[in-house]
């Protein structure tokens, strides 16, 4: 298994592991309840500021939840979810975890009410 299905996979794992809410890889299911955690992978980058066989790539990791206010969301997001992505060790065939770290946070409602929290978080593996 290529790095970016295996780091998809074990990032699925790590977050299932929220004990909280169901997770889904960039699409809710429409029969899914809320709130829910959504994860997926944004750009990869090869040799982040470290030696030459290390990769990086960015994932937006959110609580989506359609409640009236955000302090659902914001709840398990700050009580849960980032506590368990900021630091963890992924278990990746083949690769040892440099680091993972929030980038920058969200926190927004989109047009169609529903409110989204959470993070971009750079994962950093080495060969």
């Amino acid at each position: 298994m290529s790095v970016i299905p295996a780091t998809g996979s074990a990032l699925h794992s790590l977050l299932a592991t929220n004990g909280t809410v169901s997770v889904y890889q960039a699409v809710i299911p429409d029969d899914a309840s809320l709130p829910c955690i959504v994860w997926d992978r944004g750009a990869d980058e090869d040799r982040y500021g470290f030696s030459h066989d290390e990769n990086a790539a960015e994932y937006q990791i959110k609580v989506v939840d359609d409640a009236e206010w955000p302090g659902r969301a914001q709840q398990i997001y700050g009580n849960h979810l980032h506590g368990i992505v900021q630091g963890a060790s992924l278990s990746v065939s083949g690769f040892t975890t440099v680091e993972v770290r929030r980038s920058s946070t969200l926190d927004y409602r989109d047009p169609d009410g529903f409110w989204h929290v959470g993070g971009l978080y750079r994962i950093w593996l080495a060969t």
